[in-house]
């Protein structure tokens, strides 16, 4: 790295470009252009010198006083990626994992923090691999004005397995202040299909749960998912800690299970949360620390919010607990229909409407582990195969097919349901169907029984769907406990889980 004072005036690369940045450490936060020196000064090294030294404290004193002060006029290019469209936390690191020939999606968002135009079509990875490119641009056109934020979406499409490295940025960083910054990537192909028996134990006292107080979860579950955290006022959670089952989450961790806190349920609202998405993820942060968890699962059935909003917490919620960690959401399954509109991104409606979670998804499914779906209390469709009000074989599998947005060949052809353009589902490895453990756990009729669960999986399996079902989720120990465990020994055995 050059200093200042190993620098002497050359006099043909002067006179040839009229241009000198100094010295490395200082260039990129100050910049000198000489537009008119004399030759006959140039000659004289002792005059050089104390230019130098004059322009060289000049330039110390910008840096120290942190402006960026330019005497010549000339513009400066400042580029940071980010993880949410509001340019909160920024994007450094990021891993894109899925399975081969699976899609994985991630938004990303860059903000011109410079002062002239950057031109977005110089964006680039360093290297080629095969599946991965640039699938939209989403708000962002060929340019990017100073203190504008834009998105485009990076996708993931692997043919083969693969583990590599690769860095997204613009080639001409070097011309960009050190306020630029780019994108190292992590590409992974998943192995890990499953199969995954998720249960939720309904402990703590009456005011966040209260049902369970002992380990009534099945042992043949891969995860137990600990109801509920509550939301306070500022978006932050709270959890039960005066009855917290430090034995019990210690005694699921030994027997290899999966712990997290659920945030959320059908008594949540989660207005406040998606307006104040850095409090509630350092909020989540700190209870997934402070207890030792596995990771944190994300009830969303009530509250106003854009889909940008949610998918924004969901990302900066990955960023905040790390790769590692387990993160699941559990939507209600209107939450993806075909045979609905989607809506806007960047319109605040209920997270219960019809398709919420498409552009949900599109813009967060590789920040998120596991989707489970609530397949019940939801009329879900009609046709003369089925009753759309109660739980039957061609009930969870209208759900399942429209979650991963396969076509429903259930439906006669004339009805005109076709999958949802644009939208590339959620993954199989990725797909969870929720279900109630006993009748009294939803409304009535929505409960499957041992029969329907395994034909379900059977149909879903077979030709023409030929889908590869992840597992099951079921609300919860205690009402399962109470129907003798018939629903989780029903899936354990149809997932060969049982211990």
């Amino acid at each position: 790295m050059l200093k200042f004072k190993d620098i002497y005036l050359q006099e043909q690369s002067l006179i040839k470009y009229g241009l000198y940045f100094v010295s490395a450490d200082v260039l990129l936060c100050y910049s000198i252009i000489l537009t008119t020196i004399n030759e006959e000064i140039m000659n004289t090294k002792k005059i050089v010198n104390s230019i130098m030294l004059a322009l060289s404290a000049v330039a110390v004193v910008a840096c120290n006083s942190g402006t960026s002060q330019n005497t010549t006029g000339t513009s400066t290019q400042s580029v940071r990626f980010y993880a949410d469209s509001q340019a909160r936390v920024p994007l450094s690191h990021l891993t894109l994992n899925t399975h081969v020939n699976q899609v994985t999606k991630q938004a990303v968002f860059i903000k011109n923090t410079g002062d002239s135009n950057i031109n977005l079509n110089d964006i680039e990875f360093d290297k080629y691999i095969s599946g991965l490119k640039l699938a939209n641009s989403g708000s962002c056109g060929s340019s990017i004005a100073p203190g504008q934020v834009c998105s485009f979406t990076l996708e993931f499409k692997p043919t083969t397995s693969v583990s590599d490295k690769v860095s997204l940025a613009m080639p001409n960083k070097k011309t960009l202040s050190d306020n630029s910054n780019g994108i190292d990537i992590q590409l992974q192909t998943n192995s890990n299909d499953g199969p995954y028996m998720v249960e939720y134990w309904c402990g703590f006292g009456s005011d966040f749960c209260g049902q369970s107080s002992t380990n009534d979860v099945n042992p043949a579950a891969t995860h137990v998912v600990m109801a509920f955290a509550n939301v306070n006022s500022d978006g932050g959670i709270s959890v039960d800690s005066a009855n917290w089952p430090t034995n019990l989450v210690t005694e699921w961790q030994n027997n290899g299970q999966q712990v997290l806190i659920s945030v959320g349920g059908q008594n949540v609202d989660w207005t406040t949360v998606f307006a104040n998405p850095t409090t509630f993820v350092n909020s989540v942060a700190q209870v997934v620390q402070q207890y030792n968890l596995n990771g944190v699962d994300l009830d969303i059935e009530n509250g106003m919010a854009t889909p940008q909003q949610v998918s924004d917490t969901i990302n900066i919620l990955r960023q905040a607990l790390g790769e590692s960690a387990v993160i699941t959401i559990a939507p209600q399954n209107v939450g993806v229909y075909q045979a609905s509109s989607v809506p806007p991104s960047t319109v605040s409606v209920t997270v219960a409407y019809w398709n919420f979670f498409v552009p949900v998804l599109e813009s967060s499914i590789n920040s998120i582990t596991l989707v489970m779906q609530q397949d019940y209390n939801n009329w879900y469709g009609g046709s003369p195969v089925y009753n759309a009000n109660q739980t039957s074989v061609d009930y969870i599998g209208n759900s399942y097919l429209n979650w991963v947005n396969s076509p429903l060949t259930i439906f006669p052809s004339n009805w005109g349901i076709t999958p949802i353009s644009g939208f590339d589902g959620v993954p199989m490895n990725k797909l969870i169907i929720g279900i109630p453990a006993a009748e009294s756990a939803a409304m009535s009729g929505f409960y499957p029984d041992p029969q329907i669960i395994q034909q379900v999986y059977s149909q879903l399996e077979s030709s023409p769907y030929n889908q590869k079902v992840a597992g099951f989720m079921m609300w919860d120990s205690h009402y399962d406990t109470l129907n003798n465990n018939t629903a989780s020994n029903a899936v354990a055995t149809t997932l060969g889980l049982v211990k």
